[in-house]
């Protein structure tokens, strides 16, 4: 405990506690002792949420624009082989929602990139996936790619969140590019506007889930990224798997269960994707629906959370 929140403490601990006995005097202790240990948490939660100077972050690679706006440029995402989606399950299951106990720290920056989120989904009357970001707002058209629907989110909820990720990566990031903001991260804590997640089950909505284009799989795209778009649950099918409702625009949909499904539909709407996890419900891996028999890539895997 560190001298400023022992010196608050120490009358409440040997003034009070100790020299009076009567019943009033007991439920003051007691009220002091709750009042003590609020204060020592919430110095422990200011601790955890302060961070340091942000770290550097992978250049920029081959495979990406550098200049223009988020509606100008060519981005990349990366979508499953269609045969992972072809005998898709809708079993919904008995599915238990994660109890959330890091509410203190989701950051109101999520809560904006969500509400863009569900905007935008709400005014969507045409999308088809594309490189090169068009979006007519007027005429309902968003023709994106997964970075290009993030990076457009972002800039009308959280725009300095992501100048921060240009500035550490690109002026156009691609998938590729929040996975190497989030890893230079400090584990669980933030910098600048952005924190990181690395459990999954700490996912809330308005996160931002992103991964490397896998080994096995052949693609000039550099990985996928998606906005968290209702809370995880924990598979009952397997305890090393998570699902995770996202938001995203892509070029095959996530299984039945997905929004575009039905239509044969392409570019923005919701689906689920599963996060292959370790003991430590840390992912490494996932499954781009939750059919039996969408296939299991193992990558890197990176979240992080808008402040």
């Amino acid at each position: 405990m560190s001298r400023s929140v022992r010196d608050l403490t120490t009358p409440y601990r040997y003034g009070v506690a100790r020299q009076q006995s009567t019943p009033r005097a007991r439920v003051t202790a007691r009220r002091h002792r709750l009042a003590r240990r609020r204060l020592v948490l919430l110095v422990a939660l200011l601790t955890a949420c302060s961070g340091a100077p942000i770290s550097s972050v992978p250049p920029h690679t081959s495979d990406g624009p550098r200049s223009a706006g988020v509606g100008e440029m060519n981005n990349e995402d990366f979508s499953e082989d269609s045969s992972e989606t072809d005998n898709e399950g809708d079993d919904d299951g008995d599915l238990r929602e994660t109890q959330l106990a890091h509410d203190a720290v989701w950051g109101q920056g999520a809560r904006s990139l969500l509400a863009e989120v569900n905007r935008e989904l709400a005014a969507v009357r045409s999308s088809t996936y594309r490189h090169r970001s068009d979006v007519n707002e007027a005429e309902g058209r968003f023709d994106v790619d997964c970075s290009g629907f993030v990076d457009y989110a972002l800039a009308r909820s959280a725009p300095q969140a992501l100048e921060q990720l240009r500035a550490a990566t690109v002026r156009r990031p691609l998938a590729k590019h929040f996975v190497a903001l989030f890893s230079s991260l400090p584990r669980d804590r933030s910098q600048g506007h952005w924190r990181s997640v690395t459990r999954a089950a700490d996912l809330v909505p308005g996160d931002i889930l992103a991964w490397i284009r896998p080994a096995d799989v052949s693609t000039h795209n550099t990985g996928h990224v998606m906005v968290v778009h209702a809370p995880v649950q924990r598979d009952p099918e397997g305890a090393d798997t998570v699902v995770v409702p996202i938001a995203d625009s892509t070029a095959i949909p996530h299984g039945k269960g997905d929004s575009r499904q039905a239509a044969r539909a392409n570019g923005l709407g919701t689906g689920e994707v599963i996060l292959i996890v370790g003991p430590d419900d840390i992912p490494f891996g996932y499954r781009w629906s939750r059919s039996r028999t969408a296939h299991a890539h193992s990558t890197t895997v990176a979240m992080g959370r808008v402040q």
